[in-house]
């Protein structure tokens, strides 16, 4: 237990760097000077949040399984020390899975403001005089609105903005679709916390009642013991007074 434990927050960690790395690379994407370098930027950023993606799931389901052992292990026979420090351990696990979980969807939050605000700035070019009404819903789309193409700017200027904004936006899916599955894994977590919160109600309240009893037990066990040795001793003075007893009978006679 002990060892999975540590092994799954060593993952934990890994998956924190690897936050780190996302949110470091995106601010490069948001500055870089070439499309060259933007493509290389997403990609390697695509490539880490895909194996964060792969962990964070992967941990899910190890820290779910780890607690389960635990719940069945406790309802046999371990201590109320031992099954204290199991139940903080997994507790300590899942903060720290909801921390990824929490840190991973603000930067990805602030990123995903950022781009809305770079196809915001793309609209303004094209149209100066819009007003925010048009430019929010515009954003709501904006692959489906060929207004770069139909604007008075030249038709290849039209183009070579419309591919920027159809990168952003795509972009922008993604890191939606990243954020929902960030918000499914955060809701399945905290369903499992109430799940197991009656079962570990149940299972602490078992192990009190087994302690108390072990304790009544082992007291009793020492007064019957007491018991045995007082009868004991009855027996062996009934013996000697026998004896003496007898001993004076044949004296007599």
């Amino acid at each position: 237990f002990i060892s999975e434990s540590w092994l799954i927050e060593k993952d934990l960690d890994v998956i924190l760097s690897n936050i780190s790395n996302i949110q470091s690379t995106q601010t490069q994407i948001a500055i870089a000077t070439s499309k060259r370098q933007e493509n290389s930027l997403i990609s390697t950023r695509d490539s880490i949040m895909d194996s964060t993606r792969n962990l964070l799931n992967d941990k899910k389901n190890r820290i779910k399984t780890l607690e389960l052992q635990d719940l069945r292990i406790s309802r046999n026979s371990i201590t109320w020390e031992d099954f204290e420090l199991r139940k903080q351990r997994v507790t300590h696990l899942k903060e720290k899975f909801v921390t990824c979980l929490q840190t991973y969807r603000k930067i990805e939050n602030i990123y995903m403001k950022q781009q809305k605000e770079r196809l915001s700035r793309q609209y303004k070019i094209v149209y100066p005089d819009a007003k925010d009404e048009e430019i929010d819903e515009y954003l709501k789309n904006p692959t489906d609105q060929p207004v770069f193409l139909s604007s008075r700017r030249s038709i290849i200027d039209s183009k070579n903005v419309l591919e920027e904004v159809n990168k952003r936006h795509h972009d922008i899916k993604k890191i939606e679709q990243t954020i929902s599955e960030l918000v499914a894994l955060f809701e399945e977590i905290q369903l499992q916390v109430e799940l197991q919160d009656e079962i570990i109600i149940s299972i602490t309240d078992e192990v009190k009642t087994v302690e108390v009893t072990t304790r009544e037990a082992k007291v009793e066990l020492e007064k019957v013991e007491v018991v045995n040795k007082s009868s004991r001793k009855l027996k062996w003075l009934c013996a000697l007074f026998t004896l003496i007893l007898f001993g004076i009978i044949i004296l007599i006679v």
